[in-house]
């Protein structure tokens, strides 16, 4: 059983906390793999699976309600789930999208103001000449995502580190609707990445979670190295400005 208490000291940022709730899910998180991949996954499908897992599950830890009803595994099976499902999905697509089925998935982003999931399901429930499957979908949405140079500069003209602050526009002067706008902007790009994205994206700025170095997520993450961590954090910034983009 995890406690309340574990829960509460995870979500004060104690590493030791959150790695035992890890520990202690990490059967269940098995389980979902091996029924989501069919038995089809290779070790390595499998480490990066787990590594989705976690991510989702910590951001469901930093946002589950100690006082509520449910346990923790109840309210984050979907989630993990989910996550799995999405990932296995695409690293398993090959396809290359046609133009038309890209402009459709472009389209449905923008009705649903960016939201991944509802996007992907309204398409894949259109009628047959017109249906996106799920694989099809996500080719699609990697397709809309701007490739990443790696050896591109990540720091602002003087020197300084470029923040996730400097990514979005100055909000200084905005008044509260503006901000509250903003905000929800804010929420709608972090649901638009992967689990993984997301909480790399939420540990590096402390954002529903205290903030953390590169070297501390990599190891929620299980043992990834700072510089994939970096990586992970700029794909996650060019997924969702692809999405945002795409639904504007």
């Amino acid at each position: 059983m995890i406690t309340t208490e574990t829960i509460q000291s995870a979500q004060a940022g104690d590493s030791d906390a959150m790695w035992e709730i890890l520990t202690g899910v990490e059967p269940m998180m098995l389980r979902i793999i091996a029924t989501v991949t069919s038995g089809q996954a290779s070790a390595n499908d499998r480490d990066d699976l787990l590594q989705e897992a976690r991510a989702a599950m910590i951001t469901r830890v930093h946002a589950y309600d100690t006082t509520g009803p449910a346990s923790l595994q109840t309210r984050a099976y979907r989630e993990v789930h989910g996550a799995v499902a999405r990932a296995w999905v695409s690293a398993r697509s090959t396809v290359t999208p046609e133009p038309e089925v890209a402009l459709r998935v472009r389209r449905a982003l923008g009705e649903a103001e960016g939201d991944v999931e509802v996007a992907a399901r309204r398409l894949s429930e259109l009628p047959a000449d017109r249906r996106v499957s799920r694989s099809r979908f996500m080719a699609a949405l990697e397709a809309l995502t701007p490739a990443i140079d790696l050896e591109a500069q990540v720091n602002s003209g003087n020197g300084r580190t470029l923040t996730l602050a400097e990514v979005l526009p100055d909000t200084h002067g905005e008044d509260l609707a503006e901000q509250a706008a903003r905000r929800d902007l804010a929420v709608r790009a972090l649901a638009s990445v992967t689990p993984r994205r997301e909480l790399v994206l939420r540990a590096s700025y402390g954002v529903g979670m205290p903030p953390m170095e590169d070297a501390e997520i990599g190891g929620h993450l299980g043992g990834v190295a700072p510089a994939r961590v970096r990586r992970i954090r700029w794909d996650g910034i060019q997924q969702a400005r692809a999405a945002l983009s795409a639904a504007a």
